[in-house]
């Protein structure tokens, strides 16, 4: 899919997807604001949209020029866990065979209060939102490409400049409003690990011969929101403060 193509299909189905509710179990457990399940329905359609069985696995051709992968966290270890196209040393095999394409977005998709966990693969392994470990996977990137073409390929040399790596843009959803840290349960909840990516991957990347390879995108305010009421805000947001340039 292109990228106007994936923008108009995240638009026609947030509509239906980002219908708030909150659901209450028996037991008093608050479960997910928003329906997982059509979620899961509105990714099949698009699948059978592209011709697609709505089973698809993730898993593509091992030529396949584009290598693609979704973050998720591990509900029982909080580990990040990249659910691949393609084989990869960090990656299960049983993964790899059994995760479908709907699977991979709902896991990544499974932000706590917003989505339910969601079990994968023949051990049931439940995932969660992986921007709770890495909020921006660059760095995830960066070791993915370091196994599917290696280091050396990557860092290259003034003679090999450009031949694997062209730039890495990293596309954010805002810059959140400054807050002060509270000491409470609750005020800790928003805290993750990687907030500074950008200096990790200019670490990363410090021996590469070409200058600039990171860029990172960000609207200066916080997107936020919650799906269908934030897609006209966010891309009023971008376009107007991009635009400008």
């Amino acid at each position: 899919m292109t990228i106007e193509e994936c923008i108009e299909a995240y638009i026609s189905l947030s509509s239906s997807v980002f219908e708030k509710s909150h659901r209450v179990t028996i037991k008093g457990k608050l479960q997910g604001r928003f329906d997982a399940a059509e979620l899961e329905r509105a990714v099949k359609k698009i699948l059978a949209s592209r011709g697609l069985d709505e089973n698809t696995l993730l898993k593509d051709d091992p030529d396949a020029p584009c290598k693609v992968f979704v973050c998720a966290t591990s509900k029982e270890t909080n580990d990040t866990v990249c659910l691949t196209g393609y084989r990869s040393p960090r990656g299960g095999v049983h993964l790899l065979n059994s995760a479908t394409i709907w699977q991979a977005c709902r896991a990544t998709s499974a932000a706590t209060t917003f989505f339910d966990p969601i079990a994968i693969g023949p051990y049931g392994e439940e995932f969660v939102d992986g921007a709770l470990g890495v909020n921006n996977p660059v760095y995830m990137l960066w070791t993915q490409a370091q196994d599917v073409w290696g280091d050396a390929a990557l860092r290259g040399s003034d003679q090999l400049r450009g031949s694997r790596l062209g730039c890495v843009v990293s596309i954010g959803t805002g810059v959140p409003a400054l807050k002060p840290v509270r000491d409470d349960v609750l005020g800790i909840r928003n805290v993750h690990g990687d907030q500074q990516a950008p200096e990790v991957m200019n670490h990363c990347t410090s021996n590469i011969s070409a200058p600039g390879i990171y860029g990172q995108i960000g609207w200066p305010k916080d997107i936020g929101g919650d799906g269908a009421s934030s897609v006209g805000d966010a891309t009023d947001g971008y376009g107007g403060y991009y635009g400008r340039g």
